[in-house]
């Protein structure tokens, strides 16, 4: 014997079409377009730790 779910009346839930504006604004995406001066420069310095990190690793291979 199959299974097969019992029919639900889903007219209600298709009677309008799904709002994605409808978030709080606490609920929306946290980060902004405009960065202030200290995370441009905390981004900036980890990129730069990350590079040194593989020029060392480079190094030790004998990739100088």
């Amino acid at each position: 014997m199959k299974n097969i779910a019992p029919p639900q009346n889903i007219s209600t839930s298709t009677d309008r079409p799904h709002d994605t504006n409808g978030k709080s604004i606490e609920r929306r995406h946290a980060r902004g377009k405009h960065r202030t001066a200290e995370q441009k420069l905390r981004t900036l310095c980890h990129y730069q730790s990350v590079l040194i990190e593989l020029q060392n690793e480079r190094a030790a291979h004998g990739h100088a």
